[in-house]
């Protein structure tokens, strides 16, 4: 093995099929040579031309982009297992493919904040991440949230500095959305809770909700009373696809715009409470709110049906 390289999360912007190849081709290649787990994954298209340009070799995982990449935090859950597993074989990671951005826009933002948090939600691990942008495909604002995000650019013409603006994108991106239309429909249950003494009959009252939404929601209610102040309103909305709750307090606010994605597995030494962790792992959405103005959380919290 070649010296400990911790976390590298750099990005290729590519406009051709040889350009990416040329670019994801030291990646792959010192991978290899390491013995280090080479994983490459995308839609067919680009998948197939790596394929082929490695001659479908077998010491490279090709793998299937839509279970990889199913949910943005799902998926930093899942690269945190596969890198405390290999960690412990003694294996490091390298990994390349696109982001699944989509362009519904409540969608396009989880994982453009995805792209900011992986940095820290992988800290412990020694891994190596070539996210693939192409231009063809990608609007310019994710072009240039790519190189807002990442350690590196790398393109045609070279290898820019980039990934000054991850706690900015976190905190541009928080607010982005604003309400979901759900929030103006009657809620199935508005409620407001001071103890901790309330939330039996918070889960009683969410008996109908599915068992991951209630246990997320009971995570960061338990949270909320525990570290803001009280008191701590909770609204829960059901609609024809989704199930929302919204959960807000009157605390000062998160200062750390990266909590909750810190791995509580083995392989980190520095794993402490995984409450929020839990949470953002159950969901299909989670995003957090602070007002620096008047202060408290908003929390939403969204379960596809």
């Amino acid at each position: 093995m070649t010296a400990a390289m911790g976390v590298r999360h750099d990005a290729l912007v590519f406009s051709s099929e040889d350009e990416l190849v040329d670019g994801t081709h030291d990646l792959i290649e010192q991978g290899l040579q390491a013995g280090d787990l080479v994983v490459v994954h995308g839609g067919d298209a680009g998948v197939g031309v790596l394929r082929r340009a490695w001659d479908d070799d077998p010491r490279i995982t090709f793998a299937d982009h839509a279970r990889l990449y199913d949910r943005p935090m799902r998926t930093i859950g899942e690269f945190q297992r596969m890198l405390d597993h290999e960690s412990a074989a003694g294996r490091r990671v390298r990994v390349t493919g696109p982001v699944p951005f989509g362009e519904e826009p409540r969608t396009r933002h989880a994982w453009m904040s995805y792209e900011a948090l992986v940095d820290r939600a992988l800290a412990p691990y020694e891994f190596v991440s070539l996210c693939q942008y192409d231009t063809r495909v990608l609007a310019a604002d994710l072009l240039a949230h790519a190189r807002a995000t990442h350690d590196r650019v790398v393109t045609a013409a070279g290898v820019e500095v980039g990934g000054q603006r991850r706690a900015a994108v976190l905190a541009e991106l928080a607010g982005a959305d604003g309400p979901d239309p759900l929030e103006s429909e009657p809620p199935a249950y508005d409620g407001v809770l001071t103890a901790a003494e309330d939330l039996p009959v918070l889960r009683d009252a969410f008996r109908t909700a599915p068992d991951d939404l209630v246990i997320a929601v009971n995570e960061i209610v338990t949270n909320a009373l525990q570290h803001a102040r009280p008191p701590v309103t909770v609204r829960l909305h059901r609609g024809p696809d989704r199930w929302l709750c919204v959960v807000t307090d009157d605390g000062p606010g998160l200062p750390d715009p990266f909590q909750g994605v810190d791995s509580p597995l083995p392989g980190n030494p520095d794993a402490g409470g995984h409450g929020l962790w839990v949470a953002r792992q159950l969901c299909d959405d989670l995003t957090i709110a602070s007002d620096p103005g008047r202060g408290g959380t908003t929390v939403r919290l969204v379960h596809r049906a």
